[in-house]
């Protein structure tokens, strides 16, 4: 039986909004989620701008704390946690992809993936850095600093250093969106290829429905609420051909 890694439960998020003074001040981004993601999983979450995918995203990383309501991930109420522990439970459990790559310019990709190995006290973390820079096709080029990258280049690396550490769970937000078709495509198949390899849970925040339907569940969510949640028996992410 496949356990649940993720139970989200009447998770309801506000934010201060001049805007929104009648109202108490608060704007509403999230209202009464409730949520099951099993492990394994992956799930695309879609709906339009400004109805509270990113929103959801943090706080399943801890990023952000909910008005209300609860998150658990592997048995872990992050209510529950500090700042300490959350920041411990994220570098054990859980990695993030951005839209934006976040790396760290001044560092090289080595160095870049490096970091939650150290973090995390693996032995030989420089060499474990390289095998995964490897394995994303990129062990010609450990040495260059993120400007020194191409835009698929950089989230080869962010790919490394996410699944590094083997997390749990990976969240990725747009992960192609700063790319062309034809280096998405690529960046996409990598992506579902280490999932696979790993068997990590994914979340996965989108607006490209070719890339939501890779996931075999999709959730849309709209003005801060479910409307949607599609489980499908699919192809396991079928490889997309790259624009030549």
């Amino acid at each position: 039986m496949t356990s649940t890694l993720i139970s989200i439960r009447d998770l309801s998020y506000s934010q201060p909004s001049a805007a929104h003074a009648a109202e108490g001040g608060l704007v509403k981004i999230l209202k009464d989620i409730a949520l099951d993601i099993p492990s394994g999983q992956t799930l695309s979450i879609v709906g339009p701008s400004g109805s509270g995918k990113t929103s959801l995203m943090m706080l399943m990383a801890g990023l952000e704390a909910p008005t209300s309501g609860d998150i658990s991930i592997a048995g872990q109420n992050l209510g529950e946690m500090n700042e300490d522990e959350l920041a411990r439970f994220r570098r054990d459990n859980i990695g993030i992809v951005f839209q934006d790559f976040h790396l760290i310019p001044t560092m090289t990709a080595l160095e870049n993936v490096s970091i939650p190995l150290e973090f995390a006290r693996v032995p030989d973390a420089r060499k474990r850095a390289e095998k995964c820079l490897e394995d994303v096709g990129l062990g010609h080029r450990m040495d260059h600093l993120p400007s020194q990258l191409s835009g698929g280049e950089q989230q080869r690396v962010a790919l490394a250093r996410a699944f590094a550490v083997a997390p749990k769970l990976l969240l990725a937000d747009e992960p192609t969106g700063n790319l062309d078709t034809g280096t998405g495509a690529i960046i996409t198949d990598l992506l579902f290829e280490m999932q696979r390899q790993h068997n990590t849970t994914l979340v996965l925040i989108t607006h490209d429905p070719a890339l939501a339907e890779r996931c075999n569940r999709t959730i849309t969510i709209r003005d801060g609420e479910v409307i949607s949640d599609t489980t499908e028996t699919r192809h396991h992410a079928e490889p997309v051909e790259a624009a030549q």
